[in-house]
């Protein structure tokens, strides 16, 4: 009459809910085994006198333990495990990311950045680091950042991303030389350079088509499609209202900045230039519970392998895996995973293909 149970008596289902994969579990994870429930529940029951007396009572107390320890495993509150949209489920993600190389993005916002312990993506112009320090001679020059200050970011947890050979031309209607002199070649210097392959583009004045999209991913993980612009008209409080509409929607917010004062002739200074910095950077600090501040490539690859993954009850019905078709020596981030059980719940990380114990 019970083989209507599955052998391991659990029973999962897997849905998807705004991006996010669930998986549940209709037994609590430390549950006991059936077995030692009815086990347990017998030892007790032979507390009792009457039943050496009474055999038949004995019996239909036996299968009444029995039927009552199924049923308190099969209505036990359900283990619901779910991939939060965002690293340790922040309600956003923001990424700072600047353009063009411009030499005060390492002598002001670096030091800004670091004190407050947010990452950033800096998109380099690798002509142009190719002939910074030859520049630093004529101020009236517009001065960039040498390679030496692009590997110094990196290895200060900067994330170095590819912002074209030249930043001469749009990409847009480009045949596939154009495109591998300015994409290709440009993110093998920067390789050469600050010892790592960038992952993430930025298209000169933001302008791509299909065609240049495509030829980009073929080449890195990420291209960088839509932006907040932060220049000469920034106001503090367009920011904050920026960052609550990403809290508001869950969303991904992507700043874009290109100079920070207007001494080294970079485009697009602030107002009040490194005051100015300082305050963007205080705000979002303010918001530090609600918001994952990450680089733009942490965040796209975050996001992609969410999306590619799924949450995997194993046989035993206590251990779960995350399985991904995406190839995981490059995908080599955790992914969070929260585990709710009843009204309690807990944040756990998880890398692609590791087996979890619950």
């Amino acid at each position: 009459m019970l083989s209507f149970l599955p052998k391991s008596l659990v029973s999962c289902f897997v849905n998807k809910c705004k991006n996010d994969y669930v998986i549940r579990r209709s037994v609590r994870a430390r549950s006991r085994p059936m077995l030692a429930v009815c086990v347990d529940g017998l030892s007790k029951l032979r507390r009792y006198g009457q039943m050496r007396r009474y055999p038949f009572n004995k019996s239909l107390m036996s299968i009444g333990m029995l039927m009552s320890g199924m049923l308190s495993l099969l209505y036990a509150d359900p283990i619901e495990l779910s991939i939060c949209k965002f690293k340790d489920n922040k309600a956003a993600a923001v990424s700072l990311t600047f353009d063009d190389g411009i030499l005060d993005q390492y002598t002001i916002a670096r030091p800004l950045l670091n004190e407050h312990q947010m990452p950033a993506t800096f998109f380099v112009v690798t002509n142009a680091a190719n002939t910074a320090l030859e520049r630093r001679s004529d101020p009236s020059l517009a001065q960039k950042m040498s390679w030496e200050q692009i590997a110094q970011l990196s290895d200060e947890g900067h994330e170095i991303g590819n912002h074209s050979l030249s930043h001469k031309i749009k990409l847009v209607g480009q045949n596939e030389a154009v495109l591998n002199t300015e994409v290709t070649e440009a993110a093998a210097m920067i390789e050469e350079q600050v010892g790592i392959r960038p992952v993430s583009f930025a298209f000169p004045w933001n302008a791509y088509d299909e065609q240049s999209l495509g030829y980009v991913m073929a080449s890195h993980l990420n291209a960088r499609t839509q932006q907040y612009g932060i220049g000469r008209n920034f106001r503090i409080h367009h920011a904050e209202a920026w960052v609550e509409r990403l809290t508001q929607k869950r969303a991904w917010g992507v700043a874009m900045l290109h100079a920070i004062i207007p001494d080294y002739h970079g485009y697009d200074p602030l107002p009040n230039g490194e005051a100015d910095f300082a305050a963007l950077l205080d705000l979002l600090q303010s918001h530090r519970e609600d918001l994952w501040i990450a680089t733009f490539g942490e965040v796209s690859m975050y996001t992609q392998l969410r999306n590619a993954s799924e949450l995997h009850w194993l046989e035993d019905g206590h251990r779960f895996i995350i399985r991904t078709e995406l190839d995981t020596s490059v995908y080599n981030i955790p992914l969070t995973v929260r585990v709710t059980e009843g009204e309690d719940w807990k944040l756990i990380t998880v890398y692609p293909n590791q087996v979890i114990d619950l």
